[in-house]
């Protein structure tokens, strides 16, 4: 089960994000065609930033897992800008870059080999700026401009038409250390829902929790533990939050009218067994 989330980000060094719609992919969806879907989606809705003249595309940035072209691909002709995390990867230059052309065999649609993994291979960058941080110690940062990947699978596969072949830039991002305390991210939220309906109201639920946390980080006080670091009330991270959380919300109460007792329970009759919940085969997903 997949889970495709649009969330607001901002500059500040904190783990914060303001969820905006979340939608489960199935088994039988692509993540990035439904992650496409949701940017075109939240794009037709009015924000603040129409109101500003001569504004920039809006920034939408997808974590590792998500496929480069095809959220290129789905999102043609959107105005907007898009930045994609890579695990690993083999991306190729402009073929006028590689070697003289043979006299024989059709024209080169590949360059040089970049091979994230492997240095060696890496051409000269494009661009490159090295700053000092507080937090993070050296930073280096370089691009490659006019970098593709290959493409092995897309709507026309079979045919005889040629692969598209989608140009962006690679960036590299090299920080000297990590700041203290990054190791906490978060919450943790595990379930263990069996049915699609189960799913999406739990997905729903965790949205709804998070949204809540993210409101109450200024409202409660920080019960810090003796080796960790001290933050600022309004800077508290969701793990700390969530710690503290429960006596606010014992406070502000709750709409829902208090249970009505039904007596005691029959509960299970004697000698009658539940059985075992269902099992579901597995789907998987070709690479």
């Amino acid at each position: 089960m997949g889970l495709s989330v649009p969330p607001t980000l901002n500059f500040v060094g904190e783990s914060w994000t303001a969820p905006v719609d979340v939608e489960r992919v199935r088994p039988a969806q692509d993540a990035n065609e439904v992650a496409a879907e949701q940017v075109k989606a939240l794009l037709r809705l009015p924000h603040e930033y129409e109101k500003e003249e001569e504004s920039a595309a809006p920034l939408f940035v997808f974590d590792a897992g998500y496929d480069p072209v095809k959220v290129q691909q789905g999102l043609k002709g959107t105005p907007c800008q898009i930045l994609i995390r890579l695990r690993a990867g083999r991306f190729y230059a402009d073929p006028s870059l590689a070697s003289p052309p043979a006299h024989t065999g059709r024209p080169r649609r590949h360059g040089p080999k970049t091979k994230c993994s492997d240095p060696s291979t890496w051409p000269q960058p494009s661009t490159g700026y090295t700053f000092e941080d507080s937090g993070y110690g050296t930073v280096r940062v370089r691009a490659w401009a006019k970098l593709h990947p290959k493409v092995c699978s897309h709507e026309g596969r079979g045919s005889w038409g040629p692969l598209p072949i989608v140009v962006g830039t690679l960036v590299l991002v090299e920080a000297e250390r990590l700041p203290r305390g990054e190791t906490e991210h978060g919450t943790d939220h595990t379930s263990g829902v069996r049915h699609p309906e189960q799913a999406d109201r739990w997905t729903w639920l965790v949205v709804a929790t998070f949204t809540q946390l993210r409101l109450a980080r200024t409202c409660v006080a920080d019960l810090r533990l003796p080796w960790e670091r001290r933050y600022d009330s309004g800077r508290l991270r969701p793990v700390r939050v969530h710690r503290v959380v429960s006596p606010l919300l014992a406070q502000l109460g709750t709409p829902a009218k208090p249970p009505k007792p039904c007596g005691r329970s029959p509960g299970r009759p004697k000698g009658r067994l539940s059985g075992q919940a269902r099992c579901y085969p597995a789907l998987k997903k070709t690479a």
